[in-house]
């Protein structure tokens, strides 16, 4: 009896070790696939993102296509209409090497989002099918015009904001607009403006345009849909 007892628990032991070392396996590979998979975000993805400076005030851009296959710099109104009060083109720049200058080529009035020229030989990003209410994302930027920054976040709820931006017939003057807009839960910094925030695919599904002070983790971003529809016109 004894000995059945013993033969019964050593058995399940080993079930229980076998277990806790499978555990431990599966647990080492999906950090180490999430690292992987992060860096693939940085390196790959991250080329296509760029630092834009004028006036020693700085914002982010990225490469995407029009529906006509041209390659364009994205990133938004604001930046547009901040950086261009110092000249009439924007640098850009790789890193921390410059690239080169940038005109505008729209700006949109019902989204705050800006197309400038497309830089060569820099991949586009592709656009996801649809975004979704609690989907992990990644925030790629250039925050304080330093480095590549990486933020992970969600997509937590689609709403509706008043942002002031730059007055359409009066440049020099703030104005309040009516923006629709992604609630994301990532920490953004000044600098993030343009930011591409990327599904796990690297894939855009929005654009950040606005933190707020009173909550670090709440920002706000253009919409995939305006995104599509401002790309549609080009």
């Amino acid at each position: 009896m004894l000995k059945k007892a013993r033969k019964k628990m050593w058995s399940l032991l080993k079930f229980t070790i076998r277990v806790g070392i499978l555990a431990s396996l599966l647990f080492i590979c999906s950090i180490s696939s999430r690292a992987l998979h992060e860096t693939y975000l940085y390196e790959y993805k991250g080329k296509s993102v760029v630092k834009l400076k004028a006036g020693g005030r700085s914002a982010t851009g990225f490469q995407v296509l029009g529906a006509s296959g041209k390659q364009y710099t994205m990133t938004n109104r604001h930046v547009c209409d901040g950086l261009t009060r110092h000249g009439d083109k924007i640098a850009w720049y790789q890193e921390e090497e410059k690239g080169g200058t940038l005109a505008v080529i729209y700006r949109d009035r019902d989204a705050d989002l800006c197309l400038l020229e497309g830089i060569p030989n820099l991949r586009p990003l592709g656009l996801a099918g649809q975004a979704h209410k609690r989907e992990s994302v990644y925030l790629v930027g250039h925050p304080g015009g330093r480095g590549l920054s990486f933020e992970r976040g969600h997509l937590v709820q689609k709403t509706n904001i008043y942002l002031r931006n730059y007055c359409y017939n009066k440049p020099k003057f703030y104005c309040n607009f009516y923006y629709a807009s992604y609630h994301l839960n990532a920490i953004s910094y000044g600098g993030n403006s343009g930011s591409p925030i990327l599904d796990k695919f690297g894939n855009v599904v929005a654009v950040l345009y606005a933190g707020r002070r009173d909550q670090p983790t709440a920002s706000h971003s253009v919409p995939l849909f305006q995104i599509k529809d401002v790309l549609g016109k080009h």
